[in-house]
C-alpha cells in the first residue's frame, strides 16, 4: 500500500485542542462528547444522523470535513450501522484507511484516536491480565477486524502520523445498545422474559464504566506522553453471572442460569492496566453503581 509521507509535527495536547468526533451519537462517542463538554473543550460531533452527516468510507467527504473543521484531535468512534449485516473486516479496513488517508492529506498534524478492543487479544492467559505487548490472537470476526485496524494504524504511525489506539475492555453503562450483555438483559426484561435466563455464566470479563472509558480516551488524546496503544481497563475480572445477578437485583427480577451447550469461545478477557495507570488515570465508578445507573437510565 502506497501512502503519502507525513510531515512530523507535535499534535496539540492542551485544553485548547479542537476535537472532531466521528460516531458522536454512538455509545462511546456520545459519552466522550459529553466528557469533552464538561471539560470545556471545543468539540464537533459528527454521525450518520447529524448535519452534516458523514460516510466514513467516502474519502472526498472526509477530506472536505477535515478542511472545514481543521481538528487537532480526531476520535474515530464509528462502527457499522446497528442490525445491518456487514463484513466487519472489510468495514474496519476500508473506513480506517479512508480516515487516515484524509488526515494525512488535510490535517497531518492532527492526532488520531482509534478505538481498539479486548477482542484483539483472545484469551487472557496472564494472571495480571493481557498487557499491550501480548501477541494478538483474536477468536472472533470482530477481534480480527480490530486487529486489521491496528495494523493500518501502525503503518501510518511509522510514517509520522500521531495515532493512539485506546483498546477498550467491555464498557457498560447508560445508553448501551441491545447487542451487549447488560443492554440485552434489560431489553429482554422489557419484552417480558420471566424469569430472566442467562447462559455462559462463568465467562469472565473486565467490565468498565463507559464514563471512565470516555475520560481515558480524552486523557490519551491530550497527553504528550500518550503511547501508541493503551488498554482501557480496570485489571479486575467479573463473571457474567455477577453482572446478571446485579441487573436482576436492580430490576427486582427472578433470574435463572442454564448450562450452555455452546462452546465458551472466550472464557476470560481481562486487561493489564499498568500502562494507562502510569499516565495517572484510574476508574472512578464502582461496577455496581454503573449497573444501577444503566438499569435506571435504560429500563
Amino acid at each position: 500500500m502506497n501512502m503519502p509521507a507525513v510531515c512530523p509535527s507535535s499534535p496539540t495536547t492542551t485544553p485548547s485542542a479542537r476535537w472532531l468526533v466521528l460516531g458522536a451519537t454512538g455509545f462511546i462517542g456520545s459519552h466522550t462528547v459529553a466528557t469533552l463538554k464538561t471539560q470545556n473543550r471545543t468539540v464537533v460531533g459528527i454521525s450518520r444522523s447529524t448535519a452534516p452527516e458523514i460516510d466514513v468510507l467516502d474519502r472526498n467527504g472526509l477530506r472536505e470535513l477535515l478542511r472545514k473543521f481543521q481538528p487537532t484531535i480526531l476520535l474515530n468512534a464509528c462502527g457499522p450501522a446497528p442490525a445491518t449485516p456487514v463484513d466487519l473486516l472489510d468495514f474496519y479496513s476500508r473506513s480506517t484507511l479512508a480516515i487516515l488517508e484524509a488526515v494525512v492529506m488535510e490535517v497531518p498534524a492532527c492526532r488520531v484516536v482509534l478505538l481498539g478492543s479486548a477482542a484483539e487479544y483472545g484469551h487472557s492467559e496472564a494472571s495480571l491480565g493481557s498487557p499491550e505487548t501480548d501477541s494478538l490472537q483474536p477468536l472472533s470476526e470482530y477481534g480480527r477486524a480490530k486487529c486489521r485496524q491496528f495494523e493500518l494504524a501502525s503503518q501510518f504511525a511509522a510514517r509520522g502520523l500521531a495515532i493512539t489506539t485506546a483498546r477498550l475492555f467491555n464498557p457498560i453503562g447508560p445508553g448501551q445498545g441491545h447487542h451487549q450483555l447488560v443492554g440485552s438483559l434489560l431489553n429482554r426484561i422489557r419484552q417480558g422474559e420471566r424469569p430472566l435466563l442467562v447462559r455462559q455464566r462463568n465467562c469472565i470479563r473486565d467490565w468498565l464504566d463507559v464514563r471512565d472509558a470516555a475520560r481515558a480516551i480524552v486523557m490519551l488524546a491530550e497527553s504528550s506522553a500518550s503511547p501508541s496503544v493503551a488498554n482501557v481497563c480496570s485489571g479486575q475480572g467479573q463473571t457474567v453471572e455477577f453482572i446478571a445477578r446485579a441487573v436482576a437485583q436492580q430490576m427486582k427480577m427472578a433470574i435463572d442460569f442454564e448450562l450452555s451447550s455452546l462452546p465458551m469461545e472466550l472464557a476470560r478477557s481481562v486487561g493489564n492496566p499498568t500502562r494507562i495507570f502510569n499516565l495517572g488515570w484510574r476508574p472512578y465508578y464502582d461496577i455496581n453503581q454503573t449497573i444501577a445507573d444503566q438499569c435506571h437510565h435504560d429500563a
